[in-house]
């Protein structure tokens, strides 16, 4: 279908837009409404400016889809943390589901949310001197997806043809 790429296109900005909101509601309810939405603009705009290419991060499917896409997923699932508790199937369904797609979707947004549910489960263990089941599941599902996505016979020959080239891990 020719409209297919608009489409897709305008997509993500609209989910990247309404998940940027969604983050800036939850976590700064103090603000009211038109500072919530300047600041939802303010982070789109240093979104899109970190971008190494808007066309491929927007326009380009495989680039979308790889890194757009899970960027989603990622400030949803990180805007859902603060409804923890008030939904068993938000919890222990959608969460994990979000943090398997997560982790599959490429190997530095993998990275970043796998040390962003370590260092969580530290904090909490360390505080409260015991696990907590919600965040300790999130890590297994993640651990068990990282697994998969590592241990993946594409994804092995593939490396074995990178070793010797630098990749910017932060950069992304």
């Amino acid at each position: 279908w020719i409209y297919g790429y608009k489409l897709l296109s305008l997509a993500i900005i609209f989910g990247l837009l309404i998940t940027i909101h969604f983050l800036v509601k939850t976590y700064f309810e103090q603000l009211n409404r038109s500072e919530q939405w300047f600041l939802t603009s303010l982070f789109v705009a240093f979104y899109f400016s970190l971008l190494p290419h808007l066309s491929g991060g927007i326009y380009w499917m495989a680039g979308s889809l790889t890194h757009a896409v899970p960027t989603i997923l990622v400030g949803l699932s990180i805007a859902l943390l603060n409804s923890k508790g008030d939904s068993y199937l938000l919890d222990y369904f959608v969460q994990p589901l979000m943090t398997f797609f997560i982790v599959g979707s490429n190997e530095t947004i993998m990275f970043i949310w796998m040390v962003l549910l370590f260092l969580i489960n530290s904090y909490i263990i360390h505080k409260n001197k015991k696990v907590d089941p919600f965040f300790a599941s999130l890590f297994i599902v993640g651990a068990v997806g990282s697994l998969i996505v590592i241990f993946a016979p594409g994804n092995i020959v593939r490396g074995s043809s990178n070793l010797h080239k630098s990749h910017r891990l932060f950069y992304a």
